[in-house]
């Protein structure tokens, strides 16, 4: 019977998943409320998503407001860069689509800019998850982000377009709020973590090799 309620079970894996999305969701949307806290607590929920959720840590809580605490400078002024970026670019969109007159051409041309532009959002999505698995300074962390995000397109493409959902969503309807931020943050780590793994490897190789 011990065995049965066990933590451990398979039966009950689904339902403890569950709670850590609905709670670090909840955590996030507090800890966001202040706005400059954005980037910062982003940063602990993919922290916590890639080694508590889906790994073995167990100190949820603690993890993410140690790597929230710890990151709040680079990933605030992070976020500010690629907020500017991608608002200056949603901007030249809409300029344009205004100013001409709606053809098939503008038309073709509108939808090219946008998706473009999610490209752009999804490079942006590979800052934090960097800076919460690895030691850059701030201009190195930019530069890094867009390097493997060009390298690794398809991933990006995915990424920009389901941060941009459910941003929208959330702005939308808001109950998204109580799960999606937790939700996204395990689907960046599913399409992130196997490209850190391999750098980490390669560093662990490096290293033996040293010593």
């Amino acid at each position: 019977m011990a065995k049965f309620f066990s933590n451990e079970n398979w039966i009950w894996k689904p339902f403890d998943y569950i709670a850590d999305v609905f709670l670090l969701s909840g955590i996030w949307f507090v800890c966001s409320v202040p706005v400059i806290t954005i980037g910062a607590v982003t940063t602990g929920l993919y922290d916590c998503c890639a080694r508590c959720v889906r790994g073995k840590d167990q100190q949820m809580f603690s993890r993410f407001f140690r790597t929230a605490k710890r990151e709040f400078v680079p990933a605030t002024l992070s976020l500010l860069l690629w907020s500017v970026i991608v608002g200056l670019g949603y901007g030249l969109v809409k300029a344009f689509g205004n100013s001409v007159a709606v053809t098939n051409a503008t038309m073709a041309l509108t939808t090219a800019m946008l998706l473009l532009l999610t490209v752009v959002v999804g490079i942006g999505c590979w800052v934090l998850p960097l800076l919460s698995r690895f030691t850059f300074s701030f201009g190195q962390l930019q530069i890094t982000a867009v390097k493997l995000a060009i390298a690794h397109l398809p991933r990006t493409m995915i990424l920009g377009i389901a941060t941009v959902l459910a941003g929208f969503l959330c702005i939308r309807l808001w109950v998204p709020f109580i799960f999606l931020p937790a939700v996204l943050a395990l689907l960046w780590t599913w399409l992130l973590e196997p490209v850190f793994r391999t750098y980490m490897q390669e560093e662990t190789d490096e290293t033996e090799e040293i010593e």
